[in-house]
């Protein structure tokens, strides 16, 4: 009979680290101190001598042992750490022996079961095989219990009960078990599944145990273990790697069955987000390897895409988890979709049209657009490689590549709205007004150029993923007019001190003329009404910039430019954005 526990799991813990710092003194004294009661003999007046020192070691080793089995069977019970407050819970047992001696006889009554069904195959016997899962049920939740079953069974067996549970219940699913199917074996299976994750959150499954069934064990088995309980981090990590990583053409011949094992996997990410986003950034090739079209397109279960997008919106959306890996796996995910090719037939690109997917990443991007702004500006401005140039993980993402994943992002038209959205967002948060380009302090002009630097690095990237953007000629030249006017639209109203900023809109500095005259010119090169080369028709886009520049300040009162300070922001204008204005008209064509 088990007994009625109340702990506080943190507490505990540092009972047992003072007993092992207890443990650590005596081991260190008892030598000398043994030695020295050998040398005095009759002499030593020291009473019991190092019997009590041996006596005291072993009650700090068997306290400690004893405690590690109530921390984890009661954190097991409550589904986690305690927070720091005093956990309570009915125990099935009264001590880790008694919770070992009844999983090994448990796991020895599966094992019989099965050993009689294998012999005979006779559907009676395989009953009895399920009747043996399900009576284990009653002590999982004690990791002692469910680490003797586990060992009783042996991986082997172990694996063979999920093989032979699908061989009699659902034979023919090539690519996993549907969820109404999967969930006919809670009964049975799940308390497999179940005493698998006791056991290992309290790391009582030996190493060799998982490996042998990491490495061998069936995707349909792994899929079933993560779908039907809540595994530890580490193994549902372990699982992921293994059922990405497989080939998807090893399993063409199957490709026409619903690949209910991978939607099991985003299932239990789904559930378990910080686990997912560890796994994006520990492991480089998973966004790619997850986001294959093959994959994606193919899954066979409309679900498939809504679950997915909503699995990566949890472990990437700002705020989620750890700030540091978090960061990586958004590397990973932008390095994984814009590679070399991924716009080609076949790449990734392909993923992410008609995806929910698209929409995740471009609200989920603005934390990131700094340093991605950066990447591009260490690029366009060598000299100000110092000052721009991205820390770690950011350095390894190249301009190339953060152009092109743009792109795929821009494969949905609402995407391409929100990621404007956001840069223009971006812009207003640099508050590039309040250091003026033309000032006297050095400091000030420095800061300046480098947060320009970021403003035009960020359009540039933006112009050079919208050659890959799903748009109409419209969308599309809405996008670069938008675009375009990133760096006058946050800074006009500041850099030269307007008054009451907030009344100074678009309406009043003439925005929405350029961006009609903008427009207008866009549109001749598309429907071939102007001679003018792409190059050509940049350059009179980035005279607009200019003029309105200029205009805006005569209109405000401000301080007239002389012709060097309108050359030098022309120049500004022209060096981040006309190689990028030029490849993204030419490739719209005209």
């Amino acid at each position: 009979m088990g007994e009625f526990v109340g702990i506080d799991p943190a507490g505990a813990a540092q009972l047992i680290q003072q007993m092992e710092n207890a443990k650590f003194v005596l081991g260190r004294t008892r030598p000398g101190l043994e030695a020295a009661i050998a040398e005095a003999d009759a002499e030593w007046a020291g009473g019991q001598g190092t019997a009590a020192m041996h006596r005291a070691w072993a009650f700090f080793h068997d306290s400690q042992r004893e405690l590690k089995w109530r921390i984890d069977t009661i954190t097991q019970v409550h589904g986690g750490p305690s927070g720091g407050k005093l956990l309570t819970a009915q125990f099935p047992f009264s001590g880790e022996a008694q919770a070992a001696a009844a999983g090994k006889n448990a796991g020895t009554q599966i094992a019989s079961a099965l050993s009689a069904y294998q012999h005979d195959n006779a559907p009676k016997d395989w009953l009895k095989v399920e009747a043996a899962m399900t009576a284990a049920k009653g002590g999982i939740g004690d990791p002692a219990y469910a680490a003797a079953l586990l060992a009783t069974l042996g991986p082997v067996a172990f694996q063979q009960l999920f093989r032979q549970w699908k061989n009699v219940n659902a034979a023919g699913h090539d690519r996993g078990l549907p969820p109404a199917v999967r969930e006919r074996a809670r009964v049975s299976l799940g308390v497999m599944a179940g005493a698998l994750a006791s056991a290992d959150r309290a790391k009582r499954v030996g190493e060799p145990w998982r490996k042998e069934l990491l490495e061998k064990g069936e995707l349909d088995t792994l899929s079933t273990l993560v779908a039907l309980a809540d595994q530890s981090d580490t193994f549902l990590n372990q699982v992921g790697t293994r059922l990405l990583n497989l080939p998807l053409m090893a399993r063409r011949a199957h490709m026409s069955d619903p690949d209910w094992n991978t939607y099991a996997l985003m299932k239990a990410y789904d559930a378990n987000p910080k686990a997912f986003q560890r796994l994006l950034a520990e492991q480089k090739n998973t966004a790619f390897l997850l986001l294959l079209p093959d994959r994606v397109k193919m899954s066979g279960i409309p679900d498939f895409q809504p679950t997915l997008a909503k699995t990566l919106d949890k472990a990437l959306r700002p705020g989620a988890g750890d700030n540091a890996l978090r960061a990586r796996a958004w590397v990973n995910l932008i390095n994984g979709l814009g590679y070399e090719g991924s716009h080609e037939s076949g790449g990734h690109f392909d993923t992410l049209k008609n995806s929910p997917i698209n929409a995740v990443l471009a609200r989920n991007l603005a934390p990131y657009l700094g340093q991605l702004a950066s990447v591009q500006a260490a690029a366009t401005s060598p000299a100000l490689v110092n000052a721009v140039t991205p820390g770690g993980p950011w350095n390894s993402v190249r301009p190339d590549v953060a152009s092109r994943f743009f792109g795929a992002v821009m494969q949905d038209p609402a995407a391409v709205k929100t990621l404007t959205q956001t840069a223009q967002n971006f812009g207003r948060r640099l508050d590039i007004g309040r250091f003026h380009p033309f000032s006297s302090d050095e400091a000030e002009r420095a800061t300046y150029t480098r947060l320009s630097a970021q403003a035009g690095g960020l359009s540039n990237l933006l112009l050079g993923g919208s050659t890959y953007a799903e748009l109409s000629d419209d969308q599309y030249r809405d996008f670069i007019t938008d675009i375009m006017l990133l760096p006058v639209d946050y800074g006009v109203n500041k850099y030269w001190n307007i008054a009451q900023p907030s009344k100074a809109t678009a309406r009043d500095y003439g925005v929405d003329q350029t961006k009609g005259t903008m427009g207008d010119l866009i549109n001749d090169y598309f429907d071939d009404k102007t001679p003018a080369t792409a190059e050509k028709i940049s350059e009179a886009l980035i005279d607009q910039q200019v003029r309105l520049v200029v205009e805006s300040l005569k209109q405000h009162g401000q301080r007239p430019l002389t012709p060097e300070d309108v050359d030098q922001v022309r120049q500004a204008f022209r060096g981040r954005l006309h190689e990028a204005l030029v490849n993204a008209l030419k490739e719209r064509g005209g």
